[in-house]
C-alpha cells in the first residue's frame, strides 16, 4: 500500500517544492482546497470553486488520463495514492505536481471513507533543477570523452604517422570491430600511456595489438 506523503517529507523535498492541502467531501463532491492549490493553477485564493471537472480541465492533456484514473480509483477505494504528472495553469503555464492522498472519517456506520484529503505539492522547480543538473553532467561527460578521443587519436597519429581524420578513422574502424564505444577504445589507449613510458615501440606494441587489424585498414592508406 502507498504511503501518504506527510508535511515533513513534503518540507525534505526543499524550498524549490511548494505545497498545498484539499479535502475532498465524497458524500457531496464539495472540495477545498489551501491557497497555495489556488496559485499552482493560476487562481487567486477563492477566485473559483475548486471541483473534480476544473481539476481535470487543468490536467496536461498527455497526462489526464492517467492522473484521472488515479483520482477515480482514490474516491472509489479511499486506498492512499500518489501520482505525479504535469497540469496547465490558467495562464498557460505547464507545471509539474505530485498529488499524494488517502481516505478518511470513516464513521461507524460507513462502510468506507467520507473524505479524501492529502497534499498537492509543486515540484516543477525541483524536476527543473534535476533536468539541469543532469544535463550539465552530460555536457561535461562528453566534454571529457571528447578530450580523450582527441588524445587517442593525436597518440595513433604520432604513432603511425597518420593524418588526424585518418587517426580518427582507424579508432572507429576498431571500434566498429570490437563493437565497443569508440570513448571506452580512446580511454584504453590514453590510460595505457603511463605504464609505456613513452618508449614509441612499447606504444606501437599495444597499439597494435588493441586496434588489429582496423589500424591495417582504409585508415592507415587516408
Amino acid at each position: 500500500m502507498s504511503e501518504v506523503m506527510s508535511p515533513e517529507r513534503v518540507l525534505a523535498l526543499g524550498t524549490r517544492a511548494t505545497a498545498g492541502a484539499y479535502r475532498l467531501d465524497l458524500r457531496d463532491g464539495a472540495w477545498w482546497w489551501s491557497d497555495e492549490i489556488y496559485a499552482m493553477h493560476g487562481f487567486e485564493p477563492h477566485e473559483v470553486v475548486p471541483s473534480t471537472e476544473l481539476l481535470v480541465a487543468h490536467q496536461h492533456p498527455a497526462d489526464r488520463r492517467r492522473a484521472s484514473d488515479a483520482l477515480e480509483e482514490a474516491i472509489r477505494t479511499g486506498a492512499p495514492f500518489s501520482c505525479v504528472h504535469r497540469i496547465v495553469d490558467a495562464q498557460g503555464r505547464e507545471r509539474v505536481v505530485t498529488v499524494v492522498g488517502e481516505g478518511r472519517e470513516r464513521g461507524r456506520d460507513a462502510d468506507r471513507a467520507t473524505v479524501l484529503a492529502g497534499y498537492f505539492v509543486d515540484v516543477t522547480e525541483v524536476v527543473r533543477d534535476r533536468a539541469q543538473a543532469a544535463a550539465s553532467e552530460s555536457i561535461s561527460a562528453a566534454a571529457e570523452s571528447r578530450a580523450t578521443i582527441d588524445q587517442a587519436v593525436g597518440v595513433l597519429a604520432f604513432t603511425y604517422g597518420y593524418e588526424p581524420a585518418a587517426a580518427f578513422a582507424v579508432l572507429r574502424a576498431a571500434s566498429n570491430d570490437a563493437n565497443v564505444p569508440i570513448r571506452l577504445l580512446a580511454r584504453a589507449i590514453v590510460t595505457a600511456l603511463p605504464s609505456l613510458r613513452g618508449d614509441p615501440r612499447r606504444v606501437s606494441a599495444f597499439v597494435d595489438g588493441l586496434l588489429a587489424p582496423a589500424h591495417r585498414g582504409d585508415g592507415a592508406s587516408s
